[in-house]
């Protein structure tokens, strides 16, 4: 009997020591494990910082690769010539502006052609733009024109001339002018339908005109049949008709003198007037025909 109690009291501490050692085991374990986890998702962060890093310089290297850094860029030669500050224009490089149609015009007088390079977008639709362009670019037909990108035009010589400055105010809103391309440059408004450049030399007209040149306009209004500007010019030269050159007077046409001294107003003395025609009629000799001088009889 005592035996089976010492065996019964020996047996539970021997299994209270080893569930204690256990428990130290275990415990020592779990900490190794818990450990070991800590270890473990630390080092996820880790690997996933280093992913974004990596992640962002690629996005960098991606976006950089579609920049241009200004601060050391050096543009070549060619492109120094067309700066992206400068206004568009017809006189640039066509391939450097982009030119995306051709005007090809000619005249009576000179041979050849003189070809321009222009742009659809400020012929059609710029701030001073050709109504006649505007047209046909918005047209849907199918023509050479079309086809080509290319418009082709006869002119008179000084409409010809006078060409490139149209060309100057539908690009800028302003050209150049003078007493030579004036009235050609409002005929070629009407013809080509830019009403700011008709404003602009019927301004111009208006503010310049005087007996000095009244020829001049006189000639040029005849030419082009713009009938207001004639009358202007002929009572210019008829009341300042003495004090034209010799020059002046044989600048016009027969039909265009005979216009002058048939003015109502005419201010010239008889005997200025019979050299000033006398001297005419030798300069001109193979364009003076009996008509004119039937029509300036009654003034002699």
């Amino acid at each position: 009997m005592s035996s089976g109690r010492r065996s019964q009291s020996i047996c539970p501490e021997k299994s209270s020591k080893n569930v204690e050692q256990e428990s130290i085991q275990i415990g020592r374990s779990g900490r190794r494990n818990e450990s070991q986890r800590i270890s473990s998702n630390s080092s996820t962060p880790s690997r996933s910082s280093s992913a974004l890093s990596n992640s962002s310089e690629g996005d960098e290297t991606s976006h950089n690769s579609y920049a241009y850094d200004f601060n050391v860029f050096e543009p070549s030669p060619s492109e120094k010539k067309t700066q992206p500050h400068k206004d568009l224009t017809w006189r640039a490089d066509p391939k450097e502006s982009f030119s995306d149609w051709t005007i090809a015009v000619s005249c009576e007088s000179l041979e050849g052609v003189d070809t321009y390079h222009v742009h659809k977008t400020t012929l059609g639709a710029g701030k001073y733009r050709c109504e006649h362009f505007r047209a046909l670019f918005r047209s849907t037909g199918e023509n050479a024109e079309t086809v080509n990108s290319t418009s082709s035009f006869r002119l008179e010589d000084s409409a010809a001339g006078a060409f490139p400055k149209m060309l100057d105010h539908v690009y800028n809103g302003s050209c150049k002018m003078n007493t030579q391309s004036a009235v050609a440059l409002v005929w070629l408004s009407r013809r080509f339908g830019v009403r700011t450049l008709f404003d602009e030399a019927a301004e111009f007209i208006r503010m310049n005109m005087d007996e000095t040149d009244a020829h001049v306009y006189l000639s040029e209004a005849t030419l082009y049949g713009d009938h207001k500007i004639q009358v202007a010019a002929r009572r210019l030269c008829a009341e300042h008709f003495s004090s034209l050159s010799k020059g002046q007077v044989q600048s016009l046409a027969p039909e265009l003198l005979t216009l002058v001294l048939n003015y109502e107003n005419l201010v010239v003395e008889s005997e200025v007037l019979s050299q000033v025609i006398a001297d005419y009629c030798r300069a001109r000799a193979l364009d003076v025909e009996g008509k004119f001088l039937a029509g300036i009889t009654d003034h002699k």
